[in-house]
């Protein structure tokens, strides 16, 4: 006994070990790439120019539109200008709020571009979700937000990494369910009966047999969808685990196509709880030409629920409408989402962000506040308005460029995702267009 007791407890040290390694080396791996930022900035401003910038704010500044930036005032002003990277992937304006004191005396800069404020939500109403003394102990540790990170990337490609797996296994499996599934996938879809006997059989003997389960379902989807639907909703009762994402698209597009609105809300609202959040992009991209503009509508607002805020619904349903040369509807959309960024705007990021913009000014450094890609200036402005430095600042829209490059070249050639709804982080070509527009600005400057 005392020697399995033993025996449990390396086991157990072991695993401790093993976490507290992990965290280790994902400490040293963020230091690493903080101080290589840290290196390059204090390279960079130690170069013997006239002017040190330093660019303010998260992911989409973070190795992003600085580097472009550096480039086009190298050949235009060569060594007059030194820009210095201060982006910070997933930083909140709260920790910006703390570092800029260090970063103003370590580069002593004459300008400031800021571009921040996107990890925080805009909207007062859903401030409280964000709440940062909402996170809990595990969050302080970077292996548990690792793990919360793949966990959410195998539930949004769960459909693909079930069948990877399984076909990896497949010399694993009972030799009769092998024989199905080779007899499935070496046939063309409308020869429908190749391998239903078999899962027949084998779900006679064992209805539980998820495997047999799916395959028999995607048998009955080519020859009796309704038959399909109805066996998705037991497998989705009886919580079927393998391919349970694709029972809820079945059941969902069923209903898209009966235009029943309600259950589609009840199945859209039962995934979300079942936690199924590839149910978002796919599902978009399944009604996307199965139903009218308004079902659509609804459908979206469904999806987008989860999306926390408004404005990035409405700045979706924008730019869907762009990519369909619908000029009307996106710009009733672009208006929808500004609208609810004045009307609702969020008091802690407008005290988080001024207080900012305070430091700044008090030592005379240059503001440029800068709007995300696509996005109206007003809104930005509104936070400061009441400011009494507030005619010192230089606001920076990239509103009317984005918009017309939307127009013209599709959305993957600007941005990379869609994170903010209207906007994401930016392909060289987007950040080439933040660069050429901070240039035209401080060409006005004459420094």
């Amino acid at each position: 006994m005392a020697k399995m007791f033993s025996k449990s407890f390396l086991i157990i040290l072991g695993l401790v070990f093993g976490l507290l390694l992990c965290e280790l080396l994902m400490w040293v791996a963020s230091l690493t790439v903080s101080n290589y930022q840290k290196y390059k900035n204090e390279k960079i401003s130690a170069k013997n120019t006239q002017h040190t910038i330093i660019c303010i704010g998260e992911s989409t500044t973070f190795e992003q539109y600085p580097r472009q930036l550096q480039e086009f005032l190298d050949k235009k002003y060569p060594n007059k200008f030194s820009v210095v990277d201060c982006g910070v992937p997933g930083i909140s304006l709260e920790m910006i709020s703390q570092n800029i004191d260090k970063n103003i005396d370590k580069y002593n800069p004459d300008i400031a571009i800021c571009m921040m404020g996107i990890n925080e939500t805009f909207i007062q109403k859903y401030a409280e979700s964000n709440d940062i003394n909402k996170r809990s102990f595990l969050d302080n540790f970077k292996i548990y937000k690792f793990y919360k990170i793949l966990n959410t990337s195998f539930d949004n490609k769960s459909n693909f990494h079930d069948t990877r797996q399984l076909l990896k296994n497949i010399n694993r499996l009972d030799s009769l369910l092998k024989e199905g599934i080779v007899l499935f996938y070496s046939t063309q879809q409308n020869d429908n009966n190749k391998g239903k006997d078999i899962f027949q059989f084998i779900l006679a003997k064992n209805p539980k047999d998820e495997i047999a389960f799916y395959f028999m379902n995607e048998i009955m989807q080519r020859t009796d969808f309704k038959i399909a639907v109805e066996m998705s909703k037991k497998a989705v009762d009886a919580n079927f685990k393998f391919m349970r994402f694709s029972y809820y698209m079945k059941i969902i597009q069923y209903y898209i196509q009966e235009n029943n609105m309600p259950m589609i809300k009840h199945f859209i609202e039962k995934a979300y709880a079942d936690e199924i959040p590839s149910i978002n992009m796919d599902l978009y991209g399944m009604i996307e030409n199965l139903i009218s503009p308004e079902q659509k509508k609804q459908i979206l607002k469904m999806i987008f629920k989860n999306y926390q805020t408004d404005d990035v619904f409405y700045g979706f349903m924008a730019i869907d409408c762009l990519g369909k040369n619908d000029y009307k509807n996106a710009g009733k959309y672009f208006a929808m989402a500004e609208k609810s960024r004045l009307q609702n705007a969020n008091p802690k990021v407008k005290e988080l962000y001024c207080n900012i913009v305070k430091k700044l000014v008090s030592k005379n450094i240059k503001i440029l506040s800068m709007q995300y890609p696509v996005r109206s200036v007003e809104s930005l402005k509104n936070i400061l308005k009441d400011e009494k430095y507030y005619d010192t600042i230089t606001f920076v829209s990239n509103e009317t460029f984005f918009k017309q490059a939307l127009k013209e070249k599709k959305y993957k050639d600007i941005f990379t995702d869609q994170f903010g709804g209207d906007f994401g982080h930016c392909t060289y070509l987007g950040n080439t267009f933040i660069a050429k527009q901070l240039v035209e600005i401080l060409d006005t400057f004459k420094l």
